[in-house]
């Protein structure tokens, strides 16, 4: 067996094997649930914000900003995901 047609039969396997939890009996369940998906990229470790004086980007960015600004989104709503990539 070559590997393209290891890796999907296995991708395929999987699927079919994670899906296996999933019932008709879970789609069902009406009770609708709110949840907040936040997502940052790219932060190139700038931890620190923009200096007062930079030309394009004055006073901005900083990670004690952000973690302020997850805090808030989190007291509205307590179901809130971050993901940084």
């Amino acid at each position: 067996m070559d590997r393209r047609k290891f890796l999907s039969r296995t991708a395929a396997s999987t699927a079919f094997v994670g899906m296996g939890g999933l019932t008709l009996n879970s789609c069902q369940n009406s009770s609708k649930k709110h949840i907040t998906i936040l997502h940052t990229n790219d932060v190139h470790s700038h931890i620190d914000p923009f200096p007062i004086n930079h030309s394009a980007y004055p006073n901005l960015g900083g990670l004690a900003r952000r973690a302020t600004l997850v805090d808030q989104i989190r007291k509205k709503n307590p179901n809130t995901l971050l993901f940084d990539a």
